[in-house]
């Protein structure tokens, strides 16, 4: 709290609490604090699309670039076929398509989520004892 400590030097004494607590609601710490982290927060997603953006696009244009490398290639020798497979993978990952016949999914079937048998809480509570003893192993 260097804050305080330099108000206390300015003020040659410390502020009570019940000070504080006014100044924290006159002055709006605490909206203005949440404020400041929702611009950065902003500023970073925005900091963030752009990166993505600007990745997709270099992905793009060197597909585009090789793709045009392997047309010239091919009316004088054979092109490789892993190099554009490679390629083709990394532009639709970039795009979030998938790259092959099957298609990833991100959600929790609710049906396989059961709570644990007796046995597993035992088998848990093991391995807690065995990690904590671990630690306490390491902190000595």
């Amino acid at each position: 709290m260097p804050e305080i400590a330099g108000l206390r030097d300015k003020l040659n004494k410390s502020p009570a609490l019940i000070t504080l607590k006014l100044w924290c609601k006159k002055y709006q710490w605490v909206n203005r604090t949440e404020q400041l982290l929702a611009e950065e927060m902003a500023h970073l997603k925005e900091k963030t699309d752009k990166f993505r953006a600007k990745r997709k696009y270099l992905v793009t244009d060197i597909l585009m670039t090789k793709m045009t490398k392997l047309q010239k290639q091919a009316r004088t020798e054979t092109a490789t076929v892993a190099e554009l497979k490679y390629l083709w993978e990394m532009h639709r990952t970039e795009f979030g398509e998938s790259t092959g016949k099957t298609e990833v999914t991100h959600r929790i079937d609710e049906s396989e989520q059961v709570p644990p048998d007796q046995e597993e809480n035992e088998v848990g509570k093991q391995i807690d004892q065995v990690i904590k003893k671990h630690y306490e192993k390491r902190r000595k």
